[in-house]
């Protein structure tokens, strides 16, 4: 599994759910869900500026709270998984056995 997008694709609402689980103090995750919201983006091709789009996934680049927040999120990873799941670092292996032919079409 490879992380090199995990940052621009976490989904804020999951991350403060997460956040809920682990009793975080209210007022971290306040801080934090302020820290997330109100970001918007747009994109200028040849000059011209598309509307603003509100940003509802992703942690920003650079900021302290990246590894952090990843690290969060991925915790209950082996929990959600049906797998094996062997997590080290930035690295994941899932296993799984195959037993039928829809195991592996699947």
């Amino acid at each position: 599994m490879d992380y090199q997008k995990a940052f621009d694709t976490l989904p804020h609402n999951q991350l403060i759910s997460k956040l809920r689980v682990y009793h975080i103090l209210d007022q971290v995750i306040y801080w934090i869900q302020s820290f997330l919201s109100d970001r918007a983006q747009q994109v200028v091709v040849n000059g011209e500026k598309s509307d603003l789009k509100p940003v509802t996934s992703g942690i920003l680049q650079g900021s302290v709270l990246e590894p952090l927040m990843i690290v969060i999120f991925l915790y209950y990873l082996p929990e959600l998984a049906d797998s094996d799941v062997y997590l080290f670092a930035d690295d994941t292996k899932i296993f799984n056995s195959m037993r039928s032919r829809s195991d592996i079409e699947t």
